[in-house]
């Protein structure tokens, strides 16, 4: 609290708040913290806390705000989750799997596209920069937008290679555009992780809707 440069009296005061709702002793390293300060009148050292908010679960927010008349609030908020299935397209430009991410899919997902596509493409020598991704894919967004879980895999196209989910008696499948199943191929081009890259340079707990 003291690297925003505000006063120990605001670091204490906002610690005493936060105590009672979550262990401050052991927040792990990179936790998210966002704080909203001002410069005090006539003094340029110490800054006046306005607000910070700690992102404490998926869609839940801790945050304190320093009233007008000096005193500190604290309350949670909530966001609502929805599932929603997700159509994206995009040029693979550098690797797969950061064009992947760059629509929106999560590692799990990532994973799944290159062992479903490693089936079918050398990955070094049948990608090109310009080649297009479309994916299908389930979420669970936040009412503002903001992805906090991905699913399924639905559907994934690279150069005319197209993979497409199907579920029966609870099981599910990959099948190519020809109605194969996927666990009839053989693998081109094992693949040992989910980081692809070419000679041209380049938080799994699936939902159902």
């Amino acid at each position: 609290m003291l690297r925003t440069g505000i006063s120990p009296e605001d670091a204490r005061e906002v610690i005493n708040l936060l105590s009672p709702t979550m262990d401050i002793a052991h927040i792990p390293p990179d936790f998210p913290l966002e704080v909203a300060v001002a410069r005090r009148r006539g003094d340029h050292e110490v800054l006046r806390l306005i607000g910070l908010s700690l992102r404490t679960g998926p869609a839940t927010t801790l945050m304190v705000t320093h009233t007008f008349d000096g005193a500190m609030r604290l309350r949670e908020v909530s966001e609502t989750i929805r599932a929603e299935r997700t159509v994206a397209s995009g040029i693979i430009g550098g690797s797969l799997s950061d064009a992947a991410a760059s629509l929106g899919a999560g590692p799990a997902i990532t994973r799944q596209m290159i062992r479903l596509l490693s089936h079918k493409l050398d990955f070094d020598r049948d990608l090109r920069p310009d080649d297009k991704i479309d994916l299908i894919y389930d979420r669970a967004v936040t009412e503002g937008g903001r992805t906090v879980q991905t699913g399924n895999l639905i559907y994934v196209a690279v150069k005319g290679i197209r993979f497409y989910r199907f579920e029966r008696h609870g099981r599910a499948d990959y099948f190519d555009a020809d109605g194969e199943n996927v666990r009839g191929f053989l693998l081109r081009t094992p693949v040992a992780s989910g980081e692809i890259t070419s000679g041209f340079g380049m938080r799994h707990h699936p939902f159902s809707l």
